[in-house]
């Protein structure tokens, strides 16, 4: 379960560094941006440069895709992007120290190849700081269930940001698609958001996010931990835009990759 503590001793402002890795990055050039929040091991941004790789695996009814959901989701809302890596920046955020090696050498190979892509070492809250942050080693996947918590015998010290306001200082109107899965942590967080208009079309054009059925101790979200309850919440905001974002369930295929071959060489 995700806990929240109390934020201690701030590093230096977010606002600082997101400035400086996104000039390096060359996202003020690109004409829009795509935002992997709780990125995991990257799969999502590897859909988005490389959707090629990620054919739609099931049957359903008859129909078939011919691609996974995200990519269809991405060939929709990026539709104009064309070259997409030409036009499209990733941003993505993701705390979990294990899995930092691979998103480091992932963006490397991808801005290499001309792929617009930094991924942040932070985690996504409602306020900047320092949490606790846990990887349960039992389970068989364990850095799937990762979560920021109070304490524990196995965890670490990362760094929080408040994403409401790293949604506001981006921007306004490049954002296509958030993508938001952050085990728990996202009900505090649209408590935030919601009432703040960032969850409207001319922030975010869509949210591909995952609810979980669980949230964190003190939190002050109303209602149940149910995508119908966010729902209703999000539709009860009158955003000035006249719309809300779009509102889609996470693409969870291809949880443990295809190949680590980020570089493109054949093999």
């Amino acid at each position: 379960m995700a806990c929240r503590s109390p934020p201690s001793n701030p590093p230096r402002p977010w606002g600082w560094t997101l400035r400086t890795t996104v000039i390096q990055s060359g996202c003020p050039n690109a004409s829009y941006l795509y935002l992997d929040i709780g990125s995991n091991i990257g799969v999502q941004v590897r859909k988005l440069f490389e959707p090629e790789k990620y054919p739609h695996r099931h049957h359903h009814h008859n129909h078939t895709h011919k691609h996974a959901r995200a990519v269809q989701i991405f060939e929709k809302d990026y539709w104009d992007a064309v070259p997409r890596a030409s036009n499209v920046c990733a941003l993505g955020m993701e705390p979990n120290p294990h899995l930092w090696p691979r998103l480091q050498a992932l963006e490397e190979a991808y801005n290499q190849r001309g792929f617009r892509t930094h991924f942040y070492r932070f985690a996504a809250w409602t306020e900047e700081g320092t949490m606790d942050f846990h990887a349960d080693p039992g389970a068989e996947h364990h850095d799937w269930g990762a979560h920021l918590r109070l304490s524990s015998n196995d965890t670490v010290k990362v760094r929080t940001v408040d994403l409401i306001a790293f949604l506001s200082s981006l921007p306004r109107g490049k954002i296509r698609v958030m993508k938001l899965d952050i085990e728990g942590a996202e009900w505090q967080v649209l408590e935030k958001a919601i009432p703040s208009g960032v969850l409207c079309s001319d922030f975010v054009g869509r949210i591909m996010w995952e609810a979980h059925a669980w949230g964190t101790p003190n939190e002050t979200w109303r209602g149940e931990h149910t995508r119908q309850a966010m729902l209703n919440r999000l539709h009860e905001h009158n955003c000035s835009s006249g719309e809300y974002s779009k509102v889609s369930e996470e693409d969870e295929s291809y949880g443990m990759d295809m190949d680590e071959n980020f570089g493109g060489a054949v093999r």
